[in-house]
């Protein structure tokens, strides 16, 4: 079953063109902007308040790429850089109006913004649905496959491709070499054959991976897992957790799910800090504090794909949740709050029925990829900054979804 990635499938040459598709879906009109502080009742959507817009280096108009960046990262800057990517957008329907995946040539990545400068750390991967960085297991894993029709309305991805990529030798100036390629993972499996409403995926070790089928009928008799290693795939009773790092992709799109680090967890009513240390030993702040205190969240982090990141000093905490699905009509939302432990503050910093990525980094800036551009709030401002280099992206489009059938 296993074999090299050798599928070739239609794509265009280049990284770049980079552009959110638009939505088939009406936002609405956005609400006024909730000011800095400890986050209050949510409003509908927090319109996001942008200063003039700083001007990064600009892409290539003639190749319509990322232009390529001169090698001189240092080790401790790509240690620091925050996991990003680029894609060259593309209708999400084909001309006789089949689903199709809404963007090609995805390339993960690292950004620096210090110095605007993003390393691409996998080659472009045909087809890819979506995929992850994992500085700890210095892994890279990338989900290539087909969206397809099913007998209902779900959009599936079907004929699931699988890479891992080795981050352990990087140093920005040749991609990460591949350690695992296998495709049609999902392929000559009886039990892999049914309705699927999702597809999960992460680290199974340095050289496998693990693929959860979330089928129609969900757990347990009709969830099915993968185990890919370079032996082979076979079928495992260990599913995804949800508790982990994972890629999860279903008929509205891919998302990264980041879950808290430690000594931070996500409990009804807030978020609760029991280490105030940050992973280093460093303090997170000079003064001390109570023990496992627990900080209020405004509402939207109930349910949904989230990703929670704490800075390396351990000062600023970030909590982002999206949802996307189907009510009748399609939907979408997220919200993006910023903790600062040092004045114990939680602020609200974007909330809009669109869809959206979000990555924190190291110096606490957030970084917002919602509604066709990407901003930055720097660390000490809810004032969003568009200075960000052009062409890297923090979220892939949505999935162009049909809800009415």
């Amino acid at each position: 079953m296993l074999k090299l990635m050798s599928r070739l499938r239609a794509i265009a040459l280049g990284i770049g063109g980079l552009f959110l598709t638009p939505s088939c879906r009406d936002p609405g009109p956005p609400a006024p902007a909730q000011g800095p502080g400890p986050t209050a009742p949510a409003s509908p959507t927090t319109m996001v308040e942008v200063a003039e817009p700083v001007a990064p280096p600009a892409a290539d108009a003639r190749s319509n790429e990322l232009r390529q960046d001169p090698p001189g990262l240092t080790p401790e800057a790509l240690h620091a850089a925050i996991p990003a990517m680029t894609y060259r957008a593309r209708p999400p329907r084909t001309a006789a109006g089949q689903p199709q995946i809404p963007y090609e040539q995805l390339r993960l990545g690292l950004y620096d913004h210090a110095t605007r400068t993003f390393v691409p750390v996998t080659p472009p991967v045909p087809s890819a649905l979506g995929g992850l960085l994992d500085r700890r297991a210095e892994r890279a894993l990338v989900l290539a496959g087909d969206l397809v029709m099913g007998e209902i309305w779900l959009v599936q991805a079907r004929r699931i491709d699988v890479s891992l990529f080795d981050l352990g030798e990087l140093d920005g100036d040749e991609p990460a070499d591949a350690v695992l390629q296998v495709v049609d993972v999902d392929a000559g499996q009886p039990k892999t054959d049914r309705i699927r409403v999702a597809v999960e995926a992460a680290l199974a070790g340095p050289d496998a991976a693990r693929v959860t089928l979330r089928q129609l009928g969900y757990e347990p008799k009709d969830t099915a897992s993968l185990l890919v290693t370079a032996e082979g795939v076979r079928l495992t009773r260990e599913h995804v957790s949800s508790d982990s790092l994972h890629l999860h992709v279903d008929a509205s799109g891919a998302f990264v799910e980041v879950p808290p680090p430690k000594g931070v967890a996500i409990e009804a009513g807030g978020l609760r800090i029991s280490e105030r240390a940050a992973a280093g030993g460093r303090l997170a702040v000079d003064r001390p504090r109570r023990p496992k205190a627990l900080l209020p969240l405004g509402p939207g982090h109930e349910q949904g794909h989230r990703h929670v990141a704490r800075t390396p000093d351990g000062r600023f905490v970030m909590v982002f949740t999206v949802e996307a699905g189907c009510r009748e009509l399609a939907y979408e939302r997220h919200v993006l709050d910023r903790i600062d432990l040092a004045h114990d503050s939680v602020t609200r910093l974007s909330e809009a029925p669109v869809h959206a990525g979000a990555a924190l980094g190291p110096d606490g800036s957030v970084y917002l990829d919602a509604d066709g551009r990407v901003l930055r709030f720097p660390p000490d401002s809810t004032t969003a900054v568009a200075d960000v280099r052009p062409g890297v992206r923090f979220a892939t489009p949505d999935f162009d979804r049909d809800c009415s059938i």
